[in-house]
C-alpha cells in the first residue's frame, strides 16, 4: 500500500503492521496480530484501518511517525497522537474504548503461565547449535505443560484464558501459539503433546474465534518470517498438521470424580 492510497481514506485511527509478501494484508507478526485483535474487539470498523508496512522498503510517512521503523505502531489522527508498542498501543484503545473490558492490563496468576512461551520458541528457532536442541526442546515443552496445567486446574468458567469471553490476555497468547504450532512444527517437527488435553482445547476455541480468523496470516507467511533466521530444518516435513488430535478419554480420566 502506497502513501496516496493511505492518504484518500483516512478515518480516525491508523494502525501500521508488518506486511505479508504480497505487501497487502497483515504478516506474520504476533504483536501486530495482538494488535488487531484488540481493535476488532473493540472500535467499529469504520474508524480504523490497517496499514501493512513492507518492512524492506518502508514508507517514508512510517518513517516520520517512527524513525526506528518498527511494528505495530497506531497513529491517532484526531489526537495527533503516535503510540508504539503492542501494550501502550492496546492501553490507549482501552481508555476510548472501554467496552467490551478484556481485561486489559491484567496481571494475575495466568499471565504467569504465559509469559516464556514465545521466547522459549525463539530460543527454540534461532539455535545454532545442535547439542543445545534437546534443551531448548524441553524448555519449551516445559512451558506449554504449565499452561495446559493452568488450563486444567484453574481454568473452569469458559473456553478462555479468564472465563467465557475472549480477553487481551488471549488476544497476546494466540498468535504465539501459532507461531509454536506452525514453526515449530516446520523447522523443529515439533507437535503439542496429544496428552495436553486442555491446551488443546483452548486451542481449538482460541484460533477459531471471528477476532483471530479476521485478523491472522496464511500459515505460509510464518513460516517465510521465520527462514530469514536461516533456520536448519531437522528433517523435511512431509505432513503439516498444526494440532495432534487431542486425547478426549484422557481429559475425562482428570475431571472424573474420585
Amino acid at each position: 500500500m502506497d502513501d496516496t492510497n493511505a492518504s484518500r481514506m483516512c478515518p480516525r485511527f491508523i494502525v501500521y503492521v508488518k506486511a505479508a509478501t504480497n505487501g497487502e494484508t497483515l504478516g506474520d507478526c504476533p504483536f501486530c496480530q495482538h494488535v488487531c485483535m484488540v481493535m476488532f474487539m473493540k472500535m467499529p470498523e469504520n474508524l480504523y484501518i490497517v496499514y501493512p508496512v513492507n518492512l524492506q522498503r518502508k514508507p517514508t510517512k512510517f518513517l516520520e511517525l517512527n524513525p526506528l521503523g518498527k511494528v505495530p505502531v497506531l497513529e491517532d489522527t484526531e489526537m495527533q497522537v503516535v503510540v508504539k508498542e503492542s501494550f501502550n498501543i492496546v492501553s490507549y484503545i482501552h481508555n476510548i474504548f472501554p467496552l467490551p473490558k478484556m481485561f486489559v492490563g491484567y496481571k494475575g496468576r495466568a499471565k504467569d503461565f504465559c509469559a516464556e512461551i514465545f521466547p522459549m520458541l525463539v530460543t527454540l528457532l534461532k539455535n545454532k547449535d545442535p547439542k543445545l536442541r534437546k534443551e531448548h526442546l524441553d524448555n519449551l515443552l516445559s512451558e506449554l505443560s504449565k499452561l495446559n496445567d493452568y488450563l486444567l486446574s484453574y481454568h473452569k468458567t469458559g473456553p478462555y484464558l479468564l472465563g467465557p469471553n475472549l480477553s487481551d490476555l488471549d488476544c497476546t497468547l494466540l498468535p504465539q501459539l501459532r507461531h509454536v504450532l506452525v514453526a515449530g512444527h516446520y523447522y523443529q517437527n515439533f507437535l503439542v503433546p496429544a496428552k495436553m488435553v486442555p491446551l488443546h482445547m483452548y486451542l481449538m476455541h482460541g484460533l477459531a474465534c471471528k477476532a483471530f480468523r479476521r485478523t491472522c496470516c496464511p500459515v505460509d507467511e510464518i513460516i517465510k518470517g521465520w527462514a530469514v533466521h536461516k533456520i536448519d530444518l531437522i528433517e523435511p516435513v512431509k505432513t503439516f498438521q498444526l494440532l495432534q488430535k487431542p486425547s478426549l478419554k484422557h481429559l475425562r480420566h482428570k475431571h472424573a470424580k474420585p
